[in-house]
């Protein structure tokens, strides 16, 4: 939302479509109207907003020939996109971590700005906010470790490329932080952008497929203000035993990015390998589907819709 409140900008939220359609699209030069009904249904999924519904289904059809896939995705960028005169989009999508070397493929001039968060702070958010998935600290330490670790390996091979941001620190200081972006993408600071409240963006556009629960407090959380008074909840709300699985799993990559074992003093219990296997496939799933046709995802989405 910070970034959103620049002008000419727009964030966009959690839509994985670069490397959804890469396997579909990513030597069509002309569209056929069978790739108009696949995108349409696509993005008609992360809108509730009649008016961008209205945009997307007649916009889309009117896009006839590209000179690559890079072009198909800016094209489509300006399609969804709810502010005017957007000239700068910043693309949020935590699967991104995983498709990096793709996306510098696609974009060359591309940045990336790379969140991390303690995972011990990750585990609570999801222990207290499931949104149907487990809510198993195995799993989730797994995942938050594997996840990272591959992002740690995008940033050294694009040490230029990629701007590393705390979560804590953007908390802690969010002037300061949105400052050093800018600086590292290349835009000016709106003067009014901490002077003035985040408003509540009705047509934002996130998953509308997902928990109708999770969905309106995603929207009413992402309207609030910054605060700090969750980022140490972690070493109250979870159990010494929690703390020192979170510590034991994931520490090697938490240490890269300065976070610090606690001092709990708890024999570390032993690893459990069912959910190391399950967080294994939870990650190298998302290589598995960008081979996978747009048309066979999109069913399998309708599926789970049903």
């Amino acid at each position: 939302m910070l970034l959103d409140k620049q002008d000419q900008t727009q964030s966009l939220h959690d839509i994985p479509f670069i490397p959804f359609f890469y396997k579909t699209l990513r030597n069509t030069r002309k569209l056929s109207q069978r790739d108009h009904e696949l995108l349409t249904s696509y993005f008609s999924n992360f809108t509730n907003d009649s008016e961008t519904i209205i945009k997307i289904q007649n916009e889309i059809p009117k896009i006839d020939s590209v000179s690559s896939y890079s072009d198909l995705i800016e094209k489509l960028f300006n399609i969804i996109t709810t502010k005017k005169n957007t000239i700068q989009f910043f693309d949020k999508e935590p699967s991104y971590t995983l498709h990096v070397d793709l996306l510098v493929k696609l974009f060359p001039k591309a940045k990336f700005i790379y969140m991390v968060r303690d995972p011990r702070a990750n585990f609570l958010s999801r222990k207290e906010n499931p949104n149907n998935r487990t809510t198993n600290i195995y799993f989730n330490c797994y995942r938050w470790k594997f996840h990272n670790k591959e992002g740690i390996k995008a940033i050294k091979k694009y040490p230029d490329k990629i701007k590393t941001i705390r979560y804590e620190d953007l908390v802690e200081a969010p002037e300061k932080v949105l400052h050093d972006i800018s600086k590292f993408i290349g835009f000016k600071i709106n003067s009014e952008t901490f002077s003035e409240p985040i408003i509540h963006f009705e047509k934002i556009m996130v998953d509308t497929d997902i928990n109708p629960t999770f969905y309106k407090n995603h929207k009413h959380k992402l309207s609030k203000e910054i605060n700090k008074d969750r980022l140490d909840s972690w070493e109250f709300n979870l159990t010494g035993e929690e703390i020192a699985i979170c510590d034991a799993i994931c520490f090697n990559e938490a240490s890269f990015f300065g976070y610090e074992k606690s001092t709990t003093n708890i024999r570390t219990p032993k690893n459990s390998t069912q959910q190391f296997i399950k967080a294994k496939y939870d990650i190298y799933k998302e290589y598995i589907l960008t081979h996978i046709s747009a048309s066979r995802k999109l069913k399998r989405i309708k599926r789970l819709k049903q």
